[in-house]
C-alpha cells in the first residue's frame, strides 16, 4: 500500500507558484529585500482582475512588518504611496510570518526610468516636485519614510506618477525604536550629513539615538534626484564605510551640472541646495522643494528644459538585417579636485653614507651625472609630484574614468531586488570617536558655462627603473612648468633669493582632523618607522638629486600615517629661500578620494626643508631626496 506524500515544508523566501497565503495565490517571486520576500499574487476570488504584490516577513515577529502595515493602512495613505489591500500571518494566522498585500505598481524605479525613458528635464522636475510634495504631506502627519532612494520611488505607467514604496523602516509618532543603535536602520550613501556627524560624535551623546526627521528624507530625495539626473551618486556607495561617512559629513557634493552638462543651471542650483551640508541652508519642507522645482522649470529656457536628460547613442544590431538599437550615453564622472594627483617623480632611498658625499656633489658644478643607486628596499619607495601648478588647479584631468555600463530595462515590480545594501543595519564600520573637519569645495559659477575649459591629462605608465624615471620626468616637469606658468602666472625662470614666508595660520579644521578624525598625528605612535619625535618618515637611506620648482607640490605616503592609509597624497606649496626648498602641506587625499585639511612641513631629520642647488639647465633647480619626514604643525612659523 502506497504511503501518502508528506507535506513539504515551505520557507517564506521560496514559496512555489500556487501557494495560497490568506486570500491570495502566489504567481511568482519578484525579489527579496532585507527583511521580506515579495511575490506577485492574485486574489483567489477574482483571479486576473488586478496585479497585486504580497510582502512576506522572513522572520516571525519582525517589528518592521507591523510597522509597515500601520503606515500603509492608516498613517501614510496617499495617492502617491503604494495602496494597501490586506494583511495577516502565514502559515499560522496568529504566530506565523506577517504579510501584507499591496498594489503591484506597473513601472520602473526612478533612476531606471530616467535612463530607460530618457525623459525631459521638465518631466523629471515634475516627478521630483510631486514626490517632494508627497513627503511634505507625510511629514506633516508625523510620518518619516527613512529609506528614500531611487529603488523605492516607482514611476507608475501610464500616467508617470511617482509612487513611494517600502515603509519597512518608516517611523511615525509614538512608534517604538527598531534597534538600540545610535543610528536607525538605513542606507549609508543616502544618509544626511547631520546623521553622519552624529555618528562620528556618538560618544558625546550619552547613548541617545539619532532622531531621523523630515530633513533626512528630503536630503535623501535630493540624492535620489541627483543619481537619476546624472547617472551617479554624489558619493560613491562602494567607498569604504568610514571614508564614505567622512565624505558625506565634510565634503560638498560635486555640482550635478559638472557631470551632466545638459542640465539647466536652475535645476543644478535646486539640487545643490537640497544637498547642502547645513540643514538650515536647505529647503524647509517638501512644499518648498516642490515650489523651487516648478519655479526653476517655469522661468528657464524652454529648449533646455524640454531636452532629454541624456544623449542617445546608437547600438549596432546583433545580427545582420536587424535594426540598430539605441541607448543613453551616461556621462562619465568628471575628474575632480577630490582625486589626488598621480605621482610623476620617484624619490629613491639607499644607505646613509650618501649624505656625507652630498656636499661634495653640490660643490662640484661639473658633476651633474649621478651614480646609479640600488633600490633594494623598494617597500619604502616614495613617489612625489613636484611642480604641478596647473595640474593641481585643474585636477579634473587626473582621475580614472569609470567603466560604466548602461542599465538594462527592468520589468514591472514593487521594488528591485536588493543587491548589496546596508538597509537594516545601523551603519558600516566607522572611525571610532572621530569628528569631521570643515572642508568646502569652490562654489560653482553662476553663469551657464564655465569660463575656462581645462584639457584632461592622461596619466603615464610608471617607468620600471629610476634612471628611466629621471629621464622621463625631467622632460615632463619642464613641460608642466611652462604650462603652469602660463595658467597661474607663476615664474619658471628660477628661484628668487628671498626670505622664507612669514608665520601663517593652519587651514581651518586641520587641528581637528589631525588630532581626532585621522588619529593623533602628533603622537609618536603615528610614526610606523618609530623615528624621533612625531611625524612620518617618507624616505629613508641614500637618495639622489631630483628636479624641483616652486609652486604646488604633491607627495605620496608609502605607509599609514595615523588613519591615513598608504598611497594617500599630501599636497601643498613648495618655495625656495636661502638655498633650501621648503614645503607647507595643507591637505591630505585618500586613495578613495576623501580629503582632509592638514598642517605639516617637509623636514630632513633635524633641519627644515631640503638642500637646494642649481639644476642642469638654466632656470632649473634640484633638491636632495633622502631621509625626508613630514612633521605635523599647529602653526606655520
Amino acid at each position: 500500500m502506497q504511503q501518502p506524500a508528506l507535506p513539504r515544508t515551505l520557507h517564506p523566501e521560496a514559496l512555489p507558484p500556487g501557494t495560497v497565503v490568506g486570500h491570495w495565490r502566489v504567481v511568482e517571486r519578484l525579489g527579496m529585500g532585507g527583511y521580506g520576500a515579495v511575490y506577485r499574487v492574485e486574489d483567489i476570488h477574482h483571479a486576473g482582475v488586478m496585479p497585486l504584490a504580497l510582502k512576506l516577513a522572513l522572520r516571525r515577529g519582525d517589528a518592521r512588518a507591523g510597522r509597515e502595515v500601520v503606515l500603509l493602512m492608516d498613517k501614510a495613505v496617499h495617492p502617491h504611496v503604494v495602496r494597501f489591500h490586506g494583511c495577516g500571518h502565514w502559515p499560522d494566522p496568529v504566530e506565523g510570518h506577517g504579510y501584507y498585500v499591496m498594489d503591484l505598481v506597473p513601472g520602473l524605479p526612478l533612476d531606471v526610468w530616467a535612463e530607460t525613458r530618457n525623459t525631459s528635464f521638465l518631466e523629471f522636475a515634475r516627478v521630483g516636485a510631486k514626490m517632494a510634495l508627497t513627503l511634505g504631506e507625510l511629514h506633516a502627519r508625523g510620518v518619516v519614510h527613512r529609506d528614500v532612494k531611487p529603488e523605492n520611488i516607482l514611476i507608475r505607467e501610464p500616467d508617470e506618477a511617482p509612487v513611494l514604496v517600502d515603509f519597512g523602516i518608516g517611523y511615525y509618532e509614538g512608534a517604538a525604536p527598531l534597534t538600540p543603535a545610535p543610528l536607525p536602520p538605513g542606507t549609508t550613501h543616502l544618509r544626511s550629513p547631520e546623521a553622519m556627524c552624529f555618528w562620528l560624535d556618538r560618544s558625546k551623546h550619552s547613548g541617545e539615538p539619532y532622531e531621523v526627521g523630515a530633513a533626512d528624507d528630503l536630503y535623501a530625495l535630493g540624492v535620489s534626484l541627483y543619481r537619476a539626473a546624472t547617472g551617479h551618486y554624489p558619493f560613491k556607495p562602494e567607498v569604504l564605510g568610514d571614508l564614505l561617512v567622512l565624505a558625506i559629513a565634510t565634503q560638498r557634493v560635486p555640482a550635478p551640472r559638472a557631470i551632466n552638462r545638459r542640465m539647466p543651471r536652475a535645476l543644478n542650483d535646486v539640487l545643490l541646495r537640497m544637498l547642502a551640508k547645513d540643514p538650515k541652508e536647505r529647503y524647509r519642507d517638501g512644499a518648498e522643494v516642490h515650489d523651487a522645482l516648478m519655479a526653476a522649470a517655469a522661468f528657464g529656457k524652454r529648449g533646455k528644459w524640454e531636452a532629454s536628460l541624456f544623449e542617445w547613442e546608437e547600438v549596432p544590431a546583433d545580427r545582420e538585417g536587424e535594426a540598430p538599437q539605441r541607448r543613453i550615453r551616461r556621462p562619465d564622472l568628471p575628474t575632480r579636485l577630490m582625486t589626488p594627483p598621480a605621482p610623476d617623480v620617484w624619490l629613491a632611498q639607499g644607505d646613509r653614507s650618501s649624505r656625507r658625499g652630498r656636499g661634495k656633489q653640490a660643490g662640484d658644478a661639473a658633476a651633474r651625472e649621478q651614480p646609479r643607486r640600488s633600490l633594494e628596499r623598494s617597500w619604502k619607495l616614495l613617489g612625489a609630484v613636484l611642480g604641478l601648478g596647473l595640474a593641481i588647479a585643474a585636477a579634473y584631468g587626473l582621475s580614472t574614468r569609470p567603466d560604466v555600463k548602461p542599465t538594462p530595462p527592468v520589468g514591472h515590480e514593487v521594488a528591485r531586488t536588493a543587491k548589496s545594501s546596508d538597509t537594516g543595519s545601523a551603519a558600516a564600520p566607522l572611525l571610532p570617536e572621530s569628528t569631521p573637519a570643515a572642508v568646502a569645495s569652490p562654489a560653482t559659477s553662476s553663469k551657464d558655462e564655465p569660463p575656462v575649459k581645462v584639457k584632461q591629462q592622461k596619466s603615464t605608465t610608471e617607468p620600471k627603473n629610476p634612471q628611466q624615471t629621471r629621464a622621463t620626468n625631467n622632460k615632463s616637469l619642464r613641460g608642466l612648468c611652462v604650462g603652469a606658468a602660463a595658467a597661474t602666472q607663476m615664474a619658471c625662470a628660477g628661484a628668487q633669493v628671498a626670505k622664507a614666508p612669514g608665520p601663517e595660520e593652519c587651514p581651518p579644521g586641520s587641528m581637528e582632523a589631525m588630532t581626532q578624525t585621522l588619529g593623533n598625528l602628533f603622537s609618536r605612535a603615528s610614526n610606523p618607522f618609530h623615528g624621533k619625535g612625531p611625524g612620518i618618515r617618507l624616505t629613508d637611506g641614500s637618495g639622489h638629486w631630483m628636479p624641483v620648482r616652486e609652486g604646488d607640490v604633491s607627495i605620496l605616503l608609502s605607509d599609514w600615517w595615523g588613519k591615513l592609509p598608504a598611497n594617500s597624497v599630501l599636497t601643498g606649496k613648495m618655495y625656495f629661500a636661502e638655498g633650501r626648498a621648503y614645503a607647507r602641506l595643507t591637505r591630505a587625499w585618500t586613495p578613495q578620494g576623501t580629503t582632509f585639511p592638514i598642517c605639516a612641513e617637509l623636514w630632513e631629520p633635524t633641519v627644515r626643508g631640503l638642500e637646494l642647488r642649481p639644476g642642469k639647465n638654466r632656470g632649473e633647480f634640484e633638491a636632495f631626496s633622502t631621509n625626508i619626514d613630514a612633521h605635523p604643525l599647529r602653526h606655520f612659523d
